[in-house]
């Protein structure tokens, strides 16, 4: 009987093979998948819990240390710390945004360490820099890096190269893709970023004024000029200097992980006074990737559902003519005393022995080639360090399912003959009685030729064929309309970006420390635009909670149509 079920495969080949084949491609394109998706989860579970990633995000122009100790005492709160924010540039890399933090001590969104020594809030000489931005540039430990601020330069050296938990995407404010090469981020001590030449600098550009100066002297300061203010300043310590740059976030660590779920508790603590509270849904760093991660896991379940209706229609088919050719075989097999289980397993059996080779092969296809291709793919855009491959159970249970389903289609395609006797088995099977077809009943089936008549009969009598027919060029040419649309997709929001809402041939960025006059003087000679924007929160009620307010980015323009 093995014998036989061999040479059926060989006589039916074609049908076989597009059963095997479908269920290779369904469980191949599911492990490609979801199986990134299942990868990417466990690897970025592991990277959080090391890294302590925070459930809350709150920001302000001041925080203060009773602020934290307030904060740390809530019973909900496993942890939480105090750091500043700084967006800067280097000499060394014109076009790179460096996002700066500066800490005095490391417990929450902590730096993940790659290579050199683990990251310390003292060393006041030393800086860590995302790996992938290092590697991009060439940079190794022991390099010094200059990192600008508001006219202030200074130069560290690399002591370690990390990655960061809240970093798993990351984009220049002026990249309109992810250039990794683009962007450092960069931790380094609190204590390590030089204060006194930043206030001198501020004291220059005249956004500090004797009146903010004045609260830590009892001398009258009014009047004094920029270099008198600054003598002053040289006799304030440094603890007194902090002031001028102060703690702008505080990360908190929750111990049951609902973040905004506790924001009545921490608006209360802090007494409204801070700007914005956010959980990780709104960083981007972490969102974009949550989002990208949705779209293959839809993905893998359709492509499932697709391949294997198919495969059940061309294995339906398949086991109907395979049956209906060897009736008087069946017919002899139940006459010679063969049990109706047997039979229906021996027919059974091609099936079983196609779709698990099948699924065999998409498991290996998925797992050594589809799924570490699509994250090799995922990681130009997106940093999780140590990212492999993960075999889930799922792809068992789905690879069982598949040999399930294919079976169950070819015992309900074998399955009427053998409710009928032997001796009606060995005879023939008896012509179909024809019916009227559902087009005769129309005017026009007298003026169609006998070629076109005769094959609206023969689908209207073969239905599940017909059905196959529509389906399989229907779900081919919806593929093929999704592969060309994105194509002309991207060509379209090109066109709609670069000539409509950004006709501008150049942009550039002015420095926080740029003048009116020179801001004016430069739009003069560049026949430009000013154009601010800014991220703002909307709300219809004074200080709400963060789920009646709506982020936006407010953008002003000056009307010359450079940028729309």
């Amino acid at each position: 009987m093995f014998h036989k079920t061999l040479r059926d495969i060989k006589h039916h080949f074609a049908s076989f093979f597009s059963i095997f084949l479908l269920a290779a491609l369904s469980i191949a394109l599911f492990v490609t998948f979801e199986g990134h998706v299942l990868s990417q989860d466990v690897r970025r579970s592991e990277f959080h819990q090391v890294s302590n990633l925070s459930d809350l995000w709150v920001y302000s122009e001041k925080f203060s240390q009773k602020n934290l100790e307030d904060i740390k005492a809530l019973s909900f709160v496993e942890n939480a710390q105090l750091r500043t924010y700084i967006k800067a540039t280097t000499p060394d890399y014109p076009k790179v945004q460096v996002e700066c933090y500066l800490e005095n001590e490391d417990l929450v969104n902590k730096t993940y360490l790659i290579k050199g020594e683990e990251f310390n809030p003292r060393d006041t000489d030393g800086i860590w820099i995302s790996n992938a931005f290092a590697k991009k540039r060439n940079l190794k430990i022991g390099d010094a890096f200059t990192i600008s601020y508001q006219g202030v330069s200074f130069t560290k050296t690399i002591k370690g190269l990390v990655e960061s938990c809240e970093y798993e995407f990351r984009q220049a404010d002026n990249d309109a893709d992810m250039y990794v090469e683009n962007i450092a981020i960069v931790y380094l001590s609190y204590d390590g970023f030089p204060v006194r030449d930043f206030v001198n600098h501020l004291i220059d550009q005249g956004k500090i004024s004797s009146l903010d100066i004045q609260k830590y002297t009892s001398y009258d300061l009014s009047g004094m000029d920029a270099s008198m203010l600054k003598k002053i300043v040289d006799r304030y310590s440094d603890e007194q200097l902090k002031s001028y740059l102060p703690w702008t976030q505080m990360v908190i660590q929750t111990k049951d992980g609902q973040g905004l779920k506790h924001e009545s508790k921490i608006k209360k603590v802090l007494g409204n006074d801070y700007s914005v509270m956010v959980d990780r849904d709104s960083i981007a760093g972490l969102a974009r990737l949550d989002s990208e991660l949705e779209q293959p896991q839809s993905f893998s379940y359709l492509y499932v559902v697709i391949f294997m209706g198919i495969a059940i229609l061309v294995i339906a088919t398949t086991m109907m003519r395979i049956v209906e050719s060897e009736r008087t075989v069946i017919g002899t097999l139940m006459a010679m005393g063969m049990r109706k289980g047997k039979i229906i397993f021996y027919y059974m059996s091609a099936t079983l022995i196609v779709s698990a080779l099948g699924v065999i092969l998409g498991l290996v296809l998925g797992m050594k080639f589809g799924c570490p291709y699509f994250m090799e793919l995922f990681a130009k855009w997106y940093i999780v360090p140590g990212l492999k491959p993960v075999f889930h159970p799922i792809y068992i249970y789905l690879s069982i399912g598949i040999v399930a389903v294919s079976a169950l289609a070819s015992f309900l395609s074998i399955r009427k003959i053998l409710k009928i006797s032997p001796a009606q088995a060995l005879r023939p099977k008896a012509p179909k009685v024809g019916k009227t077809c559902f087009f005769e009943r129309f005017k026009f089936w007298e003026k169609l030729s006998f070629n076109a008549q005769y094959n609206l009969r023969d689908s209207s009598r073969a239905k599940l064929r017909c059905f196959m027919c529509v389906l399989g060029t229907a779900v081919g040419m919806m593929m093929m309309l999704y592969g060309v649309g994105c194509t002309h997709l991207v060509e379209t929001m090109e066109s709609v970006t670069f000539k409509e809402v950004q006709p501008a041939k150049y942009q550039v960025n002015l420095s926080e420390d740029i003048s009116k006059e020179q801001r004016d003087a430069l739009k003069k000679d560049l026949d430009g635009e000013l154009v601010y924007n800014d991220s703002i929160e909307v709300s219809k009620k004074k200080n709400p909670s963060v789920s009646d307010c709506k982020k936006q980015t407010l953008t002003v323009l000056e009307g010359k149509h450079l940028y729309n």
